[in-house]
């Protein structure tokens, strides 16, 4: 099973690879669903047993998944709503895609709106809190 911690991803523009290191054999399948776990489309993924440090070796390209566009975000609303009508009032939040167990972390939603400018093409969902929270420097 593949693991966060040992894993890198470089999503810079001119990059955009992922690479890990585990210590028991994986396979391609493996790192295609963590990754796509992580939001991400692969190709071109590689496995190699390196001898000098006796761990497996990935790595893979790099291709963002495409977000929903508003319309298939309406399509997804009104079928949950036509099949699960007591849903229409419960609230709407966003996950942080972290491992749990448990309840997950996510924060509300506040509002929506369409960006402009370089934007524009984009619908914003402004959350309550961030959804990440930066160590403080010591």
């Amino acid at each position: 099973m593949i693991s966060i911690e040992n894993t890198t991803i470089d999503d810079q523009p001119h990059q955009m690879v992922a690479e890990g290191s585990e210590d028991s054999k994986i396979d391609e399948s493996e790192v295609y669903m963590f990754m796509d776990a992580q939001g991400w489309h692969v190709q071109s993924i590689e496995i190699n047993f390196d001898t000098l440090q006796s761990v497996w070796r990935w790595t893979c390209k790099l291709h963002t998944k495409n977000s929903l566009t508003l319309l298939q975000l309406k399509e997804k609303i009104d079928y949950l709503l036509k099949h699960n009508p007591r849903h229409a009032n419960w609230q709407v939040k966003i996950l942080d895609n972290s491992p749990s167990m448990g309840a997950r972390s996510s924060t509300a939603i506040d509002n929506l709106d369409p960006g402009f400018d370089w934007e524009s093409g984009i619908i914003h969902l402004k959350t309550r809190v961030p959804l990440y929270k930066h160590k403080k420097a010591k």
